[in-house]
């Protein structure tokens, strides 16, 4: 193709020296080497040179493709409340961009975490005194990308049987609890004050003074802005019901 991407993606067997080498069992989904792909190619078929500001472009691209495979099936979810349907028409507009000022970026990674808990929450019931597997599965359903929860989402065999449609009660009631969650993390029930700027912290922890009590405020800093976990601008996150992301 005339360009290499690497974003931790799996490397597909003809590229081994050895079909039998292995590197890695663990990769990052394909999503941030699609996009960047994407971005290249758009570059190179426009005939325009490489410049220094149009890598900072890609460097800096928040668009996820990850949410963009999941998007369609919480777009096809049926409002049954007027606050559903706001929240269904600013999704009905997002494209897939964790701006620092978007609402539907907020809507979504809010929903796609309580949908995932809809969904696989009660295998973390495993029994008493087993925190250990419990921690386990937790962490399992944590790390589970877009891409595998929209998945499971076309399977069905997570929801409930006999739906009018393939796991319809799980989005319908993991919808209803996103919106009761930004009601409380923000104060407020107005969709446009939930921008994902304000609902994502990225904090940068110093070592070791940041964990010292009384020193923290002097070392770590704090900074909103956007991205998601599988953009090219790439930035983890875990969700606190207080807090946000």
């Amino acid at each position: 193709e005339g360009f290499i991407v690497s974003a931790n993606q799996q490397l597909p067997v003809e590229l081994l020296p050895d079909p039998a080498l292995v590197i890695s069992h663990e990769w990052a989904p394909k999503a941030r080497h699609d996009r960047i792909s994407q971005l290249l190619q758009t570059q190179i078929a426009s005939g325009t040179p490489f410049s220094l500001e149009q890598m900072r472009h890609i460097q800096g691209d928040r668009i996820d493709l990850s949410a963009l495979a999941l998007l369609p099936k919480l777009q096809a979810v049926q409002a049954t409340t007027p606050r559903e349907t706001a929240a269904l028409t600013e999704l009905a507009h997002w494209q897939g961009e964790f701006a620092a000022d978007s609402v539907g970026a907020t809507l979504f990674a809010t929903w796609a975490y309580n949908l995932k808990q809809e969904l696989f929450g009660n295998l973390q019931n495993v029994g008493w005194q087993r925190p250990g597997k419990e921690n386990l599965i937790g962490s399992a359903i944590d790390r589970m990308d877009w891409f595998r929860l929209s998945d499971a989402l076309a399977g069905g065999d997570w929801c409930q049987p006999n739906q009018s449609s393939p796991c319809a009660g799980e989005l319908q009631r993991s919808l209803a609890n996103s919106l009761k969650q930004l009601d409380k993390i923000t104060g407020s029930s107005d969709p446009q004050q939930w921008r994902w700027g304000e609902l994502i912290t990225t904090e940068f922890i110093h070592q070791p003074f940041g964990r010292v009590k009384g020193m923290e405020g002097l070392f770590n800093r704090k900074l909103h802005a956007g991205a998601s976990p599988n953009s090219v601008n790439a930035a983890n996150m875990q969700f606190d019901a207080l807090k946000g992301f």
